[in-house]
Protein backbone atom coordinates (compact mmCIF):
# COMPACT_ATOMS: atom_id res chain seq x y z
CA UNK A 1 0.00 0.00 0.00
CA UNK A 2 1.17 3.74 -0.39
CA UNK A 3 2.17 6.12 1.97
CA UNK A 4 -1.12 7.97 1.77
CA UNK A 5 -2.70 5.22 3.29
CA UNK A 6 0.38 3.81 6.41
CA UNK A 7 0.99 7.58 7.20
CA UNK A 8 -2.17 8.62 8.48
CA UNK A 9 -3.01 5.53 10.12
CA UNK A 10 0.16 5.72 11.91
CA UNK A 11 -0.69 9.43 12.77
CA UNK A 12 -4.52 8.73 14.37
CA UNK A 13 -2.81 5.21 16.02
CA UNK A 14 -0.08 7.37 17.83
CA UNK A 15 -1.68 10.63 18.63
CA UNK A 16 -4.64 8.69 19.99
CA UNK A 17 -2.14 6.24 22.47
CA UNK A 18 0.11 9.66 23.69
CA UNK A 19 -4.13 11.26 24.04
CA UNK A 20 -5.29 8.60 26.42
CA UNK A 21 -2.13 8.15 28.25
CA UNK A 22 -1.97 12.24 28.47
CA UNK A 23 -5.55 12.63 29.31
CA UNK A 24 -5.27 9.45 32.25
CA UNK A 25 -2.40 11.24 33.71
CA UNK A 26 -3.81 14.63 34.07
CA UNK A 27 -3.54 16.14 37.69
CA UNK A 28 -6.44 15.20 39.17
CA UNK A 29 -6.48 18.62 41.15
CA UNK A 30 -6.00 20.85 38.26
CA UNK A 31 -9.01 22.56 36.93
CA UNK A 32 -10.63 20.40 34.05
CA UNK A 33 -11.35 23.86 32.25
CA UNK A 34 -8.11 25.40 32.39
CA UNK A 35 -6.61 22.14 31.48
CA UNK A 36 -8.63 21.74 28.07
CA UNK A 37 -8.15 25.59 27.45
CA UNK A 38 -4.08 25.46 27.40
CA UNK A 39 -4.54 22.41 25.30
CA UNK A 40 -6.49 23.93 22.87
CA UNK A 41 -4.39 27.18 22.91
CA UNK A 42 -1.46 24.97 21.92
CA UNK A 43 -3.45 23.08 19.49
CA UNK A 44 -4.77 26.14 17.68
CA UNK A 45 -1.50 27.38 16.95
CA UNK A 46 -0.02 24.33 16.19
CA UNK A 47 -3.30 24.48 13.58
CA UNK A 48 -2.52 27.58 12.52
CA UNK A 49 1.36 27.49 12.24
CA UNK A 50 0.37 24.65 9.74
CA UNK A 51 -2.37 26.30 7.71
CA UNK A 52 0.35 29.05 7.08
CA UNK A 53 2.74 27.05 5.90
CA UNK A 54 0.41 25.57 3.51
CA UNK A 55 0.16 28.38 1.71
CA UNK A 56 -3.40 30.21 3.02
CA UNK A 57 -5.82 32.12 1.32
CA UNK A 58 -7.66 33.57 4.19
CA UNK A 59 -11.00 35.26 2.98
CA UNK A 60 -11.28 32.48 0.47
CA UNK A 61 -10.63 29.56 2.86
CA UNK A 62 -12.84 31.00 5.65
CA UNK A 63 -15.71 31.83 3.08
CA UNK A 64 -15.64 27.77 2.94
CA UNK A 65 -16.73 26.62 5.97
CA UNK A 66 -20.15 26.09 7.24
CA UNK A 67 -21.82 25.36 10.56
CA UNK A 68 -20.25 22.06 10.81
CA UNK A 69 -16.82 23.33 11.74
CA UNK A 70 -18.86 25.38 14.58
CA UNK A 71 -20.60 22.36 15.63
CA UNK A 72 -17.53 20.75 15.44
CA UNK A 73 -16.12 22.23 18.09
CA UNK A 74 -18.60 22.29 20.72
CA UNK A 75 -18.44 18.35 20.35
CA UNK A 76 -14.82 17.83 20.40
CA UNK A 77 -15.18 19.82 23.93
CA UNK A 78 -17.65 17.56 24.54
CA UNK A 79 -15.67 14.42 23.85
CA UNK A 80 -12.41 15.93 25.35
CA UNK A 81 -14.20 16.41 29.12
CA UNK A 82 -15.89 13.08 28.74
CA UNK A 83 -12.75 11.42 28.71
CA UNK A 84 -10.71 13.64 31.09
CA UNK A 85 -13.64 13.09 33.69
CA UNK A 86 -14.42 9.44 33.34
CA UNK A 87 -9.94 8.95 33.59
CA UNK A 88 -10.55 10.97 36.49
CA UNK A 89 -13.58 8.72 38.02
CA UNK A 90 -11.05 6.23 38.07
CA UNK A 91 -11.77 4.56 34.90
Amino acid sequence: MELQLYLPMFIIILANVLYHNLVKTTPANANAYLSMGVAYGIAMLTTFTLYFFNGPKFSEDFSNLNPVSYLLGLAIVGIELGYLFLYRSGF
